[in-house]
């Protein structure tokens, strides 16, 4: 049996680890974006390409 404590708990802690996998995804998702645009900034040969910045 749950006392309403316990319940309580969980359930903050259930928010805490959502928040931190929204964080988690949301880091990860605009280092994927930087990632993107360096690329874009480098010619096929691995030189920078000053025109596309």
């Amino acid at each position: 049996m749950n006392t309403k404590n316990e319940e309580s708990r969980k359930n903050e802690e259930d928010a805490v680890i959502k928040r931190r996998k929204l964080q988690v995804e949301a880091n990860w998702k605009k280092r994927k974006k930087e990632d993107l645009l360096c690329i874009l900034h480098f010619s096929p040969h691995g030189e920078y390409d000053a025109e596309a910045s």
